[in-house]
């Protein structure tokens, strides 16, 4: 019997946040990273909301705030209100930006 495999993004995010929350497990933020990121790349706006905080604080990933700026303005141009926010704070406070 083969493996089942999580294809869909949402599912992605969510095992993420799965692995990030430890629900049913322990906290693995590598792990969470990861699922963010295939969720990015199938083009999920939470993923990439997900990620940028993780990406923001370092955890499971290095910290980078120009990659989170970019993740949270991809959400904010798919109109998720959370990236929105961020971006605007991201403005705001001058972080990654000029």
């Amino acid at each position: 019997m083969t493996r089942w495999r999580v294809y869909a993004s949402p599912g992605l995010n969510m095992l993420g946040r799965c692995y990030h929350s430890c629900w049913g497990g322990t906290p693995d933020l590598t792990r969470a990273a990861a699922c963010f990121g295939q969720a990015v790349l199938k083009g999920d706006v939470w993923g990439c909301y997900d990620l940028a905080i993780l990406t923001i604080r370092g955890m499971g990933v290095a910290r980078d705030l120009i990659r989170a700026l970019s993740l949270f303005t991809t959400g904010a141009e798919a109109r998720h209100v959370k990236s929105m926010n961020l971006y605007a704070r991201f403005l705001g406070e001058g972080w990654g930006v000029a």
